[in-house]
């Protein structure tokens, strides 16, 4: 994980909230107004500070001419933006900083003895008032942000200051939290459910919702045990005249049919609740609720034990062409109980994250292998790729209790087979690249980390054309790259690219100092191109393509994603193994996709193209690894499972003639699995056939006695040269060998 930039950033973009509060788009949320050891500003130094949150979930709102007024003095936003569901930080210093690419400083200061703060929009309307007191140093003074009064009433003290971040819920000040006797669990009996306060108060109530909003002090009363015969959620909060509303608890009870009562799998079940017969959006959340079983001590998972694993989240469907698929891959993100901030949680005994992908093997991929098998060669090679495990899910979109057909039936809740994945996310355990905040605009800071890539455009995207393509932002997200506090970095990324197209296709496009070498991380880019090449992956390059860039660093390929139309799958252009086209590229397949096509044409780099693959043919790529890790990953799929999940879509396996033993397996997982097999050789013997094959040495380098005498094999018929001081016996360039080269 990189190292943290100094903690001036003045503002921290969230996800957006499906249960946030209606009222003004942009509110005032908490202020502190005597400073002495919390965030500073860009010069270093301590100053009071106003956070400003857009409570919108779409759209950014321009805060051009809005208006702070603090003790007789109008202050005028400069043309900046801000992001749905983002809590900006102007410091109340007193200097009048308009600066849109630094942190913005208002011309009045706050007062420490207290007062009011008030906020207008561009017309003059009053949209937002904080009224707060005299507060000790280093204490704020917010809003409870359900609160969505323009003077709000749930007001109070925070004694950990939160600037940039959702107002937490610690100290004095808060009103306490709420205790559930019955934990999140499935059921067949209908349950009683009760609350309580976590330390007991008289003064103190407890509001709770069954809609799954957070409880307002207009919220259901809690005056006694709660009966729960469906699928149901439960948010529930604790009030106390004088102090602000404590964390909101969340609690969900699965009802089971009697289908599911016995169901156990020797796979982990995911239970993914929308509490709603509608199908997950195409976009955008829908909050729902994730239960996990894991195997037990006998093996078997079991909804009918207590989960290992639940919680609060949203989901909506991903995908392009596999959009419509009636088995549906999902995204799916943690959340926090007590508000809509993400929870990372270890799924599965994954790192600990809040992004997933429930990705649903469906018509192209039969083996149900594809992205695990590939994701797991990239890693083994140290190049990051998401990890994944396999699981049984059910999706409970059929209303009333969660069943299990076991058929093709439309009002089955079974699912089948999910490959459960991590999402490309920025991150010390996904792509390790530095954060990049709102004012990361030094020439420095600018400098990353980035991620883009080739594919469609995300909705309401456009993209941007920079090295001679058209790219698609993904971190940070267009809309915030494209606000006017980050120009420079959007600048910066654009020209970035374009200075490494133009070194690409200029004369002095070779020189390691300053061709693209200079720019291009050639090592990664060799690898991302046979884990594309290798399986005929027909969407590679023009498809779900990452690229990425760190702080200081040069332009990285990956991580690789997507492998469905690959390795012998049902989509056709992936056929015949003897080939490097897959038809995408009409001028040379793989080898002509836009920045590609040039570096191909580098005898250099290919030659250490071919020299990394038959590196791995040795190693990581080698028949016996690649086999052996193809059937560990196929027994991590138990047969039963197989078994529900192609009854349940009607999806066969198909037939498999080994070109090998001339053995034909039947249709069946057997045979799939044999197929991923015999196409990664097939293909793997026809790259080793287009090239010079490499050099063998007997015995291997190591130790050994003096005097030993050493064997240097080459292909049939090739002259083998060498060099006694370290040296690369071939030339630059494709050129007879160097000098120094001895014949064999």
């Amino acid at each position: 994980m990189k190292p943290p930039r100094p903690p001036f950033l003045p503002a921290v973009l969230l996800l957006a909230s499906l249960t946030a509060p209606t009222g003004a788009q942009v509110r005032l949320t908490e202020l502190l107004a005597v400073n002495n050891g919390g965030l500073r500003d860009q010069a270093g130094v301590p100053q009071p500070w106003i956070e400003i949150w857009n409570a919108g979930q779409v759209s950014p709102v321009s805060l051009a001419n809005y208006r702070l007024i603090h003790g007789g003095v109008t202050w005028l936003f400069p043309p900046v933006r801000i992001m749905p569901d983002e809590r900006m930080v102007v410091f109340a210093s007193g200097l009048d900083k308009k600066e849109v690419v630094s942190p913005l400083h208002t011309a009045f200061r706050l007062a420490a003895e207290g007062g009011a703060l008030v906020l207008q929009n561009a017309s003059g309307s009053v949209i937002s008032t904080l009224q707060y007191p005299a507060l000790p140093a280093d204490s704020s003074w917010g809003r409870d942000e359900w609160d969505t009064a323009t003077v709000p009433l749930q007001t109070g003290s925070y004694t950990v200051p939160s600037p940039g971040e959702r107002n937490n819920f610690e100290g004095p000040g808060m009103a306490g939290g709420v205790i559930f006797d019955t934990p999140s669990q499935a059921f067949s009996a209908p349950l009683t459910v009760s609350l309580s306060t976590a330390t007991p108060d008289p003064a103190a109530e407890i509001r709770y919702t069954t809609n799954r909003t957070v409880p307002t002090a207009a919220s259901t009363l809690y005056t006694g045990p709660i009966s729960v015969s469906t699928t149901q959620m439960i948010r529930a909060r604790v009030f106390k005249p004088g102090l602000l509303p404590g964390p909101s608890g969340a609690r969900a009870w699965l009802a089971l049919h009697n289908t599911t009562l016995n169901f156990s799998s020797a796979l982990p079940i995911a239970v993914i609740t929308p509490f709603s017969t509608t199908p997950p959006p195409n976009d955008g959340d829908q909050i729902s609720w994730l239960w996990l079983w894991e195997p037990g001590a006998d093996g078997r998972a079991r909804m009918t034990d207590p989960p290992t694993l639940t919680a609060r989240t949203v989901i909506d469907k991903r995908g392009s062409s596999t959009l419509g698929n009636p088995k549906f891959n999902l995204n799916l993100e943690t959340r926090n109980d007590a508000d809509d901030d993400e929870r990372d949680v270890p799924l599965l005994g994954m790192a600990a994250h809040s992004d997933w992908v429930f990705h649903a093997p469906y018509d192209y991929d039969r083996s149900l292998l594809h992205n695990p098998l590939m994701y797991t060669l990239s890693r083994s090679i140290d190049r990051y790729a998401p990890d994944s495990r396999m699981a049984e899910v059910f999706i409970d979109v059929t209303g009333g209790t969660l069943n299990f057909t076991g058929t093709s039936s439309s009002t089955s809740d079974y699912y089948g087979v999910y490959n459960v994945m991590e999402k490309i996310r920025r991150g010390g355990k996904r792509v390790d690249i530095q954060k990049l905040g709102p004012y990361d605009n030094s020439p420095e800071a600018r400098t990353g980390g980035y991620i883009w890539k080739v594919d469609r455009q995300d909705s309401m995207d456009t993209g941007f054309t920079a090295g001679g393509q058209l790219l698609a932002y993904y971190y940070p997200k267009e809309r915030e790259l494209k606000s006017p506090q980050r120009a420079p970095q959007q600048q910066y990324l654009t020209d970035y690219l374009n200075s490494f197209n133009t070194a690409l296709n200029s004369a002095d496009w070779k020189n390691p100092e300053t061709g693209y070498a200079a720019w291009l991380d050639v090592p990664s880019a060799i690898d991302n191109h046979l884990l594309n090449l290798w399986p005929y992956n027909v969407d590679a390059f023009r498809l779900s393509t990452y690229w990425y860039k760190d702080a200081g660093g040069k332009i990285m390929a990956g991580p690789v994603w997507d492998f469905d139309r690959s390795l012998s799958s049902t989509d056709g252009r992936d056929v015949n193994p003897s080939a490097w086209g897959n038809g995408n590229w009409p001028e040379g397949g793989f080898f002509a996709a836009h920045w590609w096509k040039r570096l191909f044409e580098d005898i250099d780099f290919y030659q250490k193209y071919i020299d990394r693959w038959q590196e791995l043919r040795r190693t990581r790529f080698s028949a016996s690894e690649v086999n052996a890790l193809i059937d560990s990953l196929n027994q991590a799929i138990s047969p039963e499972a197989i078994t529900r999940d192609t009854a349940r879509w009607q999806r066969p396996k198909r037939a498999w003639p080994s070109p090998f033993t001339g053995t034909v397996y039947p249709a069946s997982q057997a045979a799939e699995v044999q197929r991923l097999k015999d196409y990664l050789q097939q293909r793997a013997n026809y790259f080793d056939s287009q090239w010079v094959g490499p050099v063998t040495v007997s015995p291997p380098g190591g130790f050994v006695p003096e005097n030993t005498a050493v064997t240097l094999t080459g292909p049939a018929g090739v002259p083998v040269y060498y060099t006694l001081n370290g040296r690369d016996p071939r030339s630059s360039g494709g050129g007879p060998p160097i000098a120094e080269a001895q014949l064999w």
